[in-house]
């Protein structure tokens, strides 16, 4: 019996094949894809897709390949679709005359077999391409996977194919798709990388786009029934810690934690199933999350003992402090939830606290909100536009003015000059009145932008996600709040899912953590919602 339909599925959720309806187009994939598409619909010539292995590329490559794949007909006719794909899988070609032949031979040249000049072979290529570019309108992508295998004869070949143009586009449209090594070739071949219409690079994925994969394989593995639910939070935190959000990764792990979920008869697979599977499936590894796991806790301590906005340790169990936090907000442990305060030189008893409906623009004027949330100095490699994404979340065109415009000391934001001042202006358009329905697991917080900032920059990578919250109330002021990337609704089962995901941190963040939530005058100075 197979496996999976023991779980009541009809298929292997987590084939290591590149089964195209098994594959979960994150953002960062789809963005790939739509760029593709339209760099060889709009015939720009040459583009790249680079990545770490097991980032997805493979598949990636067959997807577009699906998706420029022409309709047929009853009779196995494209039904007169322009665009002609050839994939090759291995460029590790020996010889100029090798990758010639073979380039001729996917493009339907035959008779070349017994052809030893490049120079002919090289015309019947350009011949070919300009029959069917502009006599018959059509056009010939050829895409390369593995292309960091690609010796530099065949690049050369690739930039003398890039010359095959008329006045208004490339006649063949290239596609590579490399591991970073190719980035190498590049700097070696500046006249090709020159030629390079768009280089795109995929990272691992996030832990909300790993918990997604997860459950969307799932689900099209269940066919038309209830997807079986076979994970804790815990066990899919555990998993996105232990591959880094890298899908091949991902999907491996997942296929040995569901055996092993099987094999032990248990109904979920929680954090301890995931960590037998990766002892057992990389043993020379062992000492290496525990290594890295030691010295992220060692960071974290040394934040705790330089910074003094952390929280001190409470002499209580971890789980009555975190339902504490959230049980009892009008006490002496409520976070965000301050008791209304009058404006200076105003009565308090006329003094009304705001609604949800209230416009935050109208409420920040009235209520004592500072003009600027402060200001960093830009480091070493590091950019304008990652601090705004940081410190704002995602901006608008109108918002991403109102920052130059606080800024007219910056003449080119582009090129923005190292140890360089940005002011951080409070933007009003950002501004969320109380979020009451949704619970956040912070970490630290700090009533300076530039300690608050230096935390996040510091924090180690391969723990949970975090980022800063910043938001106003009269009672605390200007705060930046270090929580874990994603919130969760205000209901009885995501505000005990907020616990567990507190409980399940390293031990040096689970001891610090709180559960926090925005009531009454608080309002967040950051697009929540991503």
């Amino acid at each position: 019996m197979d496996y999976f339909s023991i779980l009541n599925l009809q298929r292997e959720p987590f084939s290591n094949s590149p089964e195209p309806d098994l594959f979960f187009l994150s953002a960062q994939h789809q963005r790939c894809l739509q760029r593709m598409e339209l760099a060889i619909r709009l015939c720009r010539g040459l583009n790249v897709v680079v990545g770490e292995v097991g980032t997805g590329k493979t598949t990636l490559c067959r997807e577009l390949i699906l998706r420029l794949t022409p309709p047929q007909d009853d009779h196995g006719r494209d039904g007169g679709h322009p665009i002609q794909t050839h994939l090759i899988m291995d460029p590790a070609f020996k010889s100029p005359a090798e990758f010639l032949l073979a380039v001729s031979a996917m493009f339907g040249l035959t008779g070349m077999e017994g052809e030893q000049s490049e120079w002919r072979l090289k015309e019947h290529i350009k011949n070919y391409l300009f029959r069917r570019g502009v006599d018959e309108g059509g056009v010939v992508v050829l895409i390369i996977d593995e292309g960091q295998k690609l010796p530099l004869f065949c690049v050369e070949m690739l930039r003398e194919f890039l010359n095959y143009e008329t006045n208004e586009r490339k006649l063949l449209q290239i596609v590579i798709f490399a591991q970073e090594e190719f980035r190498h070739i590049l700097k070696k071949r500046p006249n090709f990388a020159d030629r390079v219409n768009e280089l795109y690079r995929l990272g691992p994925l996030s832990f909300r786009e790993t918990r997604k994969m997860i459950l969307f394989r799932i689900a099209r593995a269940c066919g038309n029934g209830a997807p079986p639910s076979l994970f804790t939070l815990s066990g899919l935190w555990a998993i996105h810690r232990a591959t880094g959000g890298y899908p091949r990764k991902i999907i491996t792990l997942c296929h040995q934690a569901v055996l092993t979920l099987i094999i032990k008869n248990q109904s979920k697979v929680d954090r301890s199933i995931v960590m037998a599977c990766v002892r057992r499936v990389a043993p020379e590894r062992n000492n290496a999350p525990q290594r890295r796991w030691l010295a992220g806790a060692a960071v974290v301590l040394l934040c705790i003992v330089a910074l003094p906005f952390v929280f001190q340790p409470d002499a209580q169990s971890l789980l009555p402090v975190l339902e504490k936090n959230i049980m009892q907000p009008a006490e002496k442990n409520r976070v965000l939830a301050p008791q209304p305060l009058a404006s200076p030189g105003a009565d308090a008893a006329t003094t009304d606290s705001f609604n949800e409906k209230q416009d935050p623009l109208v409420f920040l004027k009235a209520s004592g909100v500072p003009d600027s949330l402060g200001s960093l100095q830009v480091k070493k490699g590091e950019s304008i536009n990652r601090i705004i994404r940081n410190v704002y979340g995602i901006v608008t065109r109108d918002q991403y003015q109102a920052i130059v415009e606080a800024n007219p000391h910056i003449e080119d934001f582009n090129q923005v000059r190292e140890k360089e001042i940005i002011v951080l202006p409070v933007l009003s358009q950002t501004a969320r009145l109380p979020a009451s329905n949704r619970y956040w697991v912070r970490i630290a917080e700090s009533r300076d932008i530039e300690e608050a900032y230096a935390l996040l920059k510091g924090y180690p990578k391969h723990f949970p996600p975090a980022r800063l919250l910043p938001y106003w109330n009269p009672k605390e002021g200007l705060t930046f709040a270090l929580v874990l990337h994603n919130g969760f609704e205000d209901k009885a089962s995501d505000k005990a899912s907020a616990i567990q995901m507190a409980m399940s941190l390293p031990q040096a963040l689970a001891l610090k953590a709180r559960i926090i939530s925005g009531r009454q005058e608080t309002v967040f100075l950051k697009k929540i919602i991503e």
